[in-house]
């Protein structure tokens, strides 16, 4: 790999020329030779699939990864991921110069009408106020904080600016100011590549669309080239997507295992689904939407406020909640703990006490069943990788659910950060869970798992959920809105 600046010449370089560039995880290949030019004033929308390589190719960008091949011509590049970057408690004019060196009046004494004209600067150039820079993050809209991290690269000198889902949480009005204030910077000689999962929202704002797949740059047309109907259809060529569940889908039959109708919360509702044996119903949503208060009544951790859950007879329901770290795991303690702690009463003696050398013997055993690497159940949980993680939280599942008469679980976020490898293998002990004729909801704002998973498919929008569909009676729209 070479780099270069994109100054070099009379000016008129691209400001980022990938040739070839190629970046491989172990046996996972998650870039094939991508090559793809972008030059001063463009406004480029990326797009795929999830697991199609666009997250390693931003942090290639922003110097996380190196490369293993190609070429990279770059200019100035500043990244905005998706989480922001911004220490909440502190004030906006201390996010935007940490790192940076001070602005001095007399050394080491820092100047405080320079800190406070440049931070002006800053703001005034995505169109935020001035009064805003002695305001701490966590007083800011969701808005208000990514054009502040949009202002930090801009002040830091980036020419390229590179945004990862910034809309995706955000409610129209913001999103529309968001995109609003990209396409100004373009105006003004910047150039933008932005990653959403939005299309509609990429065929309102950019000037040309790449389509990544499987890690292939498989599509670089102008912006009026393309349609929902276009970019759906490519975006289904993922080998994942057509690869499809290992089994097919089923109809449900019998009585539900669990069934929620017209439940509400306080904060969501109604919601109406039914989950039956050895199915799987996959619920998507963004962030915000109540997907999660979906899950929790499901689950039982939260009761309905009006409407029923109701669960058929003996029929125990686990959760997979959300936030792994936060939620769902034990990281200080071992890997064995963190596999058997919901499944004890197994290995209880006569005598009261626990079989520690049973109760050791079958984590050891589950691990390897689950490939969870490294295969040490002694190490501490934090040691793992989060799909391996993930893969530890799945086996608590399945020893718990083995002891139940009948057994159903609520699955949030089953691939939340982990890489393409561990996914197929999540993938798999999922199926394992539905083939055991265990009922699984799987509730994810990633929709990859949904259509590669899901046998039925409901999307909360507006706080509500009402019909769930088989994936083949989609329309391209609803498939689009997925994507």
């Amino acid at each position: 790999m070479t780099l270069r600046s994109a100054q070099e010449g009379q000016g008129r370089a691209p400001l980022l020329s990938l040739v070839n560039v190629t970046k491989s995880f172990d046996a996972t290949q998650a870039l094939r030779g991508v090559s793809l030019t972008i030059k001063a004033g463009e406004f480029v929308g990326l797009v795929g699939p999830n697991g199609a390589g666009k997250s390693t190719l931003i942090k290639i960008l922003d110097g996380v990864y190196g490369p293993d091949g190609g070429t990279i011509t770059a200019g100035r590049v500043g990244v905005v991921h998706q989480d922001l970057g911004l220490i909440d408690s502190l004030t906006v004019t201390e996010n935007l110069r940490l790192g940076q060196p001070a602005l001095c009046s007399v050394p080491p004494l820092l100047s405080a009408v320079r800190e406070r004209d440049f931070c002006r600067e800053a703001l005034r150039a995505v169109g935020l106020r001035a009064d805003l820079a002695h305001r701490s993050v966590e007083r800011l809209s969701l808005g208000e904080r990514t054009l502040v991290a949009i202002a930090r690269t801009l002040a830091r000198g980036a020419e390229l600016i590179v945004v990862d889902e910034a809309t995706s949480t955000l409610p129209p009005r913001e999103s529309g100011w968001l995109i609003d204030t990209l396409k100004a910077r373009r105006l003004a000689g910047a150039a933008v590549l932005m990653v959403s999962h939005k299309l509609a929202e990429i065929l309102g704002c950019a000037d040309r669309c790449v389509v990544l797949v499987d890690g292939k740059l498989i599509a670089d047309e102008p912006i009026e080239r393309v349609d929902l109907a276009t970019l759906t259809r490519l975006m289904s060529r993922s080998s994942q997507q057509q690869a499809g569940p290992e089994r097919a889908c089923r109809v449900p039959a019998g009585s539900p295992l669990l069934s929620l109708a017209g439940a509400s919360t306080a904060l969501a509702g109604p919601f109406t689904l039914d989950v039956h044996a050895g199915e799987i119903v996959g619920v998507t949503g963004l962030v915000g939407s109540g997907l999660y208060e979906l899950a929790l009544l499901a689950s039982g951790r939260t009761r309905p406020a009006s409407g029923s859950v109701r669960t058929a007879a003996g029929v125990r329901v686990g959760l997979l909640p959300p936030d792994r770290s936060a939620q769902g795991s034990f990281p200080a303690e071992s890997v064995a703990w963190n596999l058997t702690i919901g499944g004890l009463r197994r290995w209880r003696t006569r005598a009261g006490t626990l079989d520690h050398p049973a109760e050791l013997g079958a984590a050891r055993a589950l691990a390897v069943e689950l490939d969870v690497r490294p295969p040490n159940v002694s190490a501490r949980m934090a040691a793992l990788s989060g799909g391996n993680q993930q893969k530890v939280l799945l086996g608590r599942m399945l020893l718990a659910q083995s002891d139940a008469q009948a057994g159903c679980v609520v699955l949030c976020e089953p691939t939340r950060g982990v890489d393409i490898g561990a996914r197929a293998d999540i993938y798999r002990l999922i199926r394992q869970l539905a083939d055991q004729g265990i009922g699984v909801l799987v509730v994810s704002s990633d929709t990859e798992d949904l259509l590669t998973l899901a046998d039925r498919v409901g999307v909360v929008e507006n706080q509500s959920c009402q019909r769930t569909w088989r994936p083949d009676e989609l329309s391209t729209e609803q498939m689009a809105s997925l994507l």
